[in-house]
């Protein structure tokens, strides 16, 4: 039998059983586990009183989550693999030329389409409307 810990999520396979064991080492129950289904341990530990275990047939497949807390990290991980030496070429300078009028032409293009919506909102025919009266005394027939 192999011991469990709260994170870690079971595989069984036929045959393989859950027992629960006391502080003392005594098995006070067993639950037989169904087959092929990922069981996660966490439910199983909320039951025990604090001490106990839980462990698992030897044939049960055991998934352990990764934790990054015992990982080392390796030498030169973060170093950066840019030329410190470099100076942008006259191709980066003409590409940000380049944007840079486009922008403006964007832009021009937005004013000229402006100008002439305004223009043809201008020449619309105003349809003239009655004026309203403040003080209007309902009808009474």
């Amino acid at each position: 039998m192999q011991n469990v810990q709260r994170r870690d999520k079971l595989l069984p396979h036929k045959g393989n059983v859950l027992e629960f064991m006391s502080s003392g080492g005594e098995v006070f129950g067993e639950l037989a586990l169904p087959v092929g289904v990922l069981v996660d341990l966490a439910q199983y530990f909320d039951l025990l009183a604090p001490g106990d275990t839980l462990r698992v047939s030897p044939s049960c497949t055991v998934i352990t989550p990764r934790s990054w807390s015992g990982i080392a990290v390796p030498v030169g991980l973060t170093d950066s693999a840019a030329n410190p030496d470099f100076v942008p070429t006259s191709a980066t300078r003409q590409a940000l030329e380049m944007q840079r009028m486009l922008g403006e032409m964007r832009y021009l293009n937005s004013q000229a389409v402006a100008a002439a919506r305004a223009a043809a909102l201008a020449s619309v025919e105003v349809i003239p409307t009655a004026p309203v009266v403040a003080d209007a005394s309902p009808v009474v027939e």
